[in-house]
């Protein structure tokens, strides 16, 4: 998503642009229904996989229709950065778009997303290192970083990694998702999965603390929790509805029609902040991705500790969203000018 909403700046912009399809074989299996990787531990993964195998196939699915009817990617498809060093993709702009494609801890992580192979001008917008507390390969990727015409990233702690890195003070530009208007998500956006007001909780790493919350803020409200992914054996046996095949234009649609959002997740925050939804975040300001976001925008009270979950979904239904509407103003004007300086490289 944040591929489409930089591919349609630039677009808009006036700009030819494609994205370079480059898919590891690690990273095919990791979104496969069924993992090929040997072991005790993928087997067992494989065993419970079997058990939601028509969904995970149908969310798998839905995210390749979306790739290929929304997205506009080169005709050669690369599997390494071999590959890509060999036979580059020839452009006049190299662009790092967003999310944590920085990030070396990932079992797909590649430094082709430095652009080691680019042989024409290479910029960063609002790519993430993730949270971490080392990075593997330093020197390499500060050899990288320093061939390019301007870097931003995402968030302060990307910020003072560079730094370290090069020593440039580089800028902070917001997600590429927030570039684009509520409108625009919704000509993407499902129709509504789930009848009746329902509380949409998102999280890619559940826990027992903030699975305790939600049903907390649950009974509160007297609301269903809707979740569109298994994270891992704490989401298993919530007595949640599951709307697990869903994919880019699903989740879309299940932040939308929300009642209340709680998340953990950056992109949760994000789409419950262009929605306009009551949200609140587990341990927000405890990340270094999400807290930037929550300051950029003057909602670090959004932000929820264990036992303050209901406390805080209450406090969520009087945000002030236009003086939010005008931070996303304000940050979608500077975005859009470093977008423009990097077309007159």
């Amino acid at each position: 998503m944040q591929a489409y909403a930089l591919q349609k700046t630039y677009v808009r912009l006036g700009v030819k642009s494609e994205l370079i399809n480059f898919r590891t074989p690690a990273q095919k299996d990791q979104y496969t229904p069924l993992t090929k990787r040997k072991g005790l531990k993928y087997f067992l993964k494989n065993c419970f996989f079997l058990l939601n195998y028509r969904t995970r196939k149908q969310k798998y699915l839905n995210f390749e229709e979306f790739i290929e009817k929304q997205l506009v990617t080169g005709d050669t498809e690369y599997g390494s950065l071999e590959e890509l060093m060999d036979h580059p993709p020839c452009y006049d702009l190299y662009v790092c778009g967003s999310d944590q494609i920085w990030n070396t801890a990932p079992n797909d992580a590649s430094m082709a997303y430095f652009l080691p192979f680019a042989k024409g001008h290479k910029v960063s917008f609002a790519p993430s290192f993730g949270q971490l507390g080392t990075m593997k390969h330093k020197e390499e990727i500060a050899r990288y970083l320093r061939d390019f015409d301007r870097i931003s990233v995402r968030e302060e702690y990307g910020q003072k990694l560079i730094y370290d890195l090069i020593g440039q003070n580089v800028p902070i530009y917001t997600d590429p998702t927030i570039l684009l208007e509520p409108a625009q998500w919704d000509e993407l956006a499902a129709k509504p999965l789930v009848k009746g007001e329902y509380i949409f909780y998102y999280s890619l790493f559940s826990s027992k603390e903030l699975i305790t919350e939600v049903k907390a803020i649950s009974k509160q409200l007297g609301l269903p929790v809707v979740v569109s992914n298994i994270s891992n054996q704490h989401d298993l046996m919530t007595g949640f509805q599951k709307q697990t095949a869903a994919g880019p234009c699903e989740f879309l649609s299940l932040v939308k029609y929300a009642k209340v959002v709680v998340t953990s997740s950056f992109h949760g925050t994000v789409f419950s902040i262009l929605y306009h939804k009551p949200f609140v975040v587990f341990r927000g300001m405890e990340d270094k991705r999400i807290c930037t976001l929550l300051r950029m925008m003057g909602l670090e009270e959004c932000s929820f500790e264990p036992g303050e979950g209901m406390k805080k979904v209450k406090e969520s239904f009087a945000v002030n969203f236009d003086a939010v509407d005008q931070c996303i103003k304000k940050e979608q004007a500077r975005s859009m000018e470093y977008i423009r300086e990097t077309l007159e490289l």
